[in-house]
């Protein structure tokens, strides 16, 4: 018969959270029921302190996964607040630091996938593959249609050209030929 009084085999770490989104996501429902908590049983309260240790053991990890200096200020802003808050609760806190970035633990991007187009001049081409934009292009449409102008502005980098080459000029395009259909017509 196995012995079972012997403390079981130490768990791997949580696994890091797979982007910033992510991470601000997890800090997010956690400050939303933080709110609540205060009200509630020690079990309860004991509880949520053992998330706030996971996120916060995920946090560091996720580290190994954000390069540019922005990205890891902001992510260990968020660890920094909740290491704050267990200290604050009389718990031992956590070494809360994140892990070093780890080139080799970045995803593989296909360049193929990439929602940037600026450089290529062949609109037709690109012209349907901004599926997540369409409500961007929307709004931007309706702009045009109240008032006759839209400004497109942004960092650079974010996307400015593409949107308007790639996604709101082929909808004008559209547009344009529709409309002279109706004007036509009527």
């Amino acid at each position: 018969m196995p012995d079972t009084s012997s403390p079981s085999a130490p768990t791997s770490a949580p696994p890091p959270f797979p982007t910033p989104e992510s991470l601000r996501a997890a800090h997010a429902d956690l400050l939303r029921r933080r709110r609540f908590n205060d009200d509630a049983s020690e079990s309860v309260k004991e509880q949520f302190l053992e998330e706030v240790r996971t996120f916060i053991e995920r946090g560091r990890s996720t580290g190994v996964l954000l390069e540019s200096d922005e990205e890891r200020s902001n992510a260990q802003t968020l660890l920094n607040y909740w290491s704050n808050a267990l200290c604050h609760a009389g718990q031992s806190v956590t070494d809360a630091l994140l892990a070093e970035f780890d080139d080799s633990q970045a995803p593989e991007l296909e360049d193929g996938l990439c929602p940037y187009r600026s450089l290529d001049t062949d609109v037709q081409v690109n012209s349907g593959i901004f599926h997540g934009w369409k409500r961007l292009i929307q709004d931007c449409l309706d702009k045009l249609g109240e008032n006759c102008l839209v400004a497109v502005v942004g960092a650079t980098g974010s996307g400015r050209s593409s949107l308007v080459r790639d996604g709101l000029l082929p909808s004008l395009r559209f547009w344009r030929s529709f409309f002279k259909a109706f004007c036509i017509h009527r």
